[in-house]
């Protein structure tokens, strides 16, 4: 117990949901059957049998009440009270033989919810045992009464008959329905446990593209940056001392591309926070993409856009846009273009969208180095939203890259 309020343990929990409370309002309902027969008593016979029943519905009452009685009583708790109840309920038709409240039909119906009870918590074999575990006791307190000219051995073996006949056939049924039902919340608490590791499954896959992405978004700018500095800087090493001249320009380009680069950088992780396409729209912001490339380079711009375009799913947009910001700065970087190429398309079968620059292009069969991840990046991007990517190249001749996404049919 804890701050003064009960704390079950698991004996309880294992209890069928309700049928404590069942059991709780059957008692109270005896008890005040049995006041009311107590009230209205008109012979000795009658009365004794209130008395004992409204005793005996009393103690019931206090048990199936008492909580700390669950606590100490453990897996036995529920048991004890219905052997208790219906072995009360015997006892209680016994006392009153010969009474108009002590007729046959009226011990079935009081044996009725403890009937329910032990075949919705305990199974059919447990049933059968109280069925007979009933009669075997009626049996006995029939003896008794008819030695003391009671009703006839006839008519009690005839009424225990079909009492038996009557209650194996309700905790059949009964068990059979709460066998279903568990196999049902088992299967249930199965299919929640898949699911449970499926949603696991899931969340560490999301996390891993998410790394991945984030791995391509800094590639795309301060991997770019690191890489042209430290060319650069080489550059000027081997040059210091026979032209000290040309080294101090190599090093002040240097000075200038790192400040573009944290510029870079800084954008970089401010889209991670908020992409441009949230701010500015799929169009605008690819539009915007495109200028500040020639902006950094000089280079012409070959634009075309159409004004508007059907929506797309955000991972689709996505996609396209982070495929040309990758394409766009290995061409700045990389390429030494003088012109570049920007256009999108649409129709109702596709949504296309082409990159070319006339830089130096490079040989697309060649093996990947270490370390560069700009092309593979754009490959996994352009799969990840349902399209394919195209590249052309050759040394001296540009570059061509295109990404298309068909139609779902």
């Amino acid at each position: 117990m804890a701050n003064g309020k009960p704390c079950y343990d698991e004996p309880m929990r294992e209890i069928e949901p309700g049928l404590l409370q069942i059991f709780q309002l059957f008692g109270s309902i005896q008890w005040l059957l049995m006041l009311l027969l107590y009230t209205s008593a008109g012979d000795s016979s009658t009365t004794a049998q209130a008395v004992f029943g409204l005793t005996h519905a009393t103690l019931l009452l206090i048990y199936l009440f008492w909580w700390q009685l669950r606590q100490w009583f453990g897996r036995l708790y529920l048991p004890v009270a219905l052997v208790y109840s219906a072995a009360g309920i015997s006892f209680g038709y016994a006392i009153g033989a010969g009474s108009s409240a002590s007729e046959p039909g009226g011990l079935i119906l009081w044996l009725i919810i403890p009937l329910i009870i032990v075949s919705a918590q305990y199974g059919w074999r447990a049933m059968l045992i109280f069925c007979v575990g009933t009669a075997a006791l009626n049996i006995m307190l029939a003896l008794v009464v008819m030695s003391m000219g009671g009703p006839n051995w006839d008519a009690m073996i005839e009424a225990e008959l079909a009492r038996i006949t009557i209650f194996v056939i309700i905790g059949y049924i009964i068990s059979r329905l709460i066998a279903g039902q568990r196999k049902q919340k088992h299967k249930l608490a199965e299919a929640n446990a898949r699911l449970a590791r499926h949603a696991a499954t899931l969340e560490q896959l999301a996390v891993s593209r998410e790394r991945n992405r984030m791995a391509r978004d800094l590639h795309d700018t301060l991997a770019h940056t690191l890489s042209s500095v430290a060319l650069q800087l080489e550059a000027a090493q081997a040059i210091w001392e026979a032209d000290p001249a040309r080294a101090k320009e190599t090093i002040r380009l240097t000075h200038r591309a790192t400040r573009d680069g944290l510029q870079e950088t800084r954008r970089a992780l401010q889209a991670l926070r908020t992409s441009p396409l949230d701010d500015l729209g799929f169009l605008l912001a690819l539009q915007n993409l495109a200028h500040l490339a020639v902006e950094r380079t000089g280079a012409r711009l070959n634009l075309t856009m159409p004004e508007y375009i059907a929506e797309y799913p955000a991972e689709v947009e996505q996609a396209y846009y982070r495929i040309a910001e990758e394409a766009l700065n290995n061409s700045v970087l990389h390429a030494n273009a003088s012109a570049f190429l920007v256009k999108l398309e649409e129709d109702s079968d596709c949504l296309a969208l082409t990159l070319a620059d006339n830089g130096t292009g490079f040989d697309v069969n060649a093996p990947v180095p270490d370390g560069h991840y700009g092309l593979v990046g754009m490959r996994e991007r352009a799969a990840l939203c349902g399209a394919t990517l195209h590249m052309e190249s050759t040394p001296g001749r540009g570059t061509i890259i295109q990404v298309i996404r068909r139609r779902p049919q």
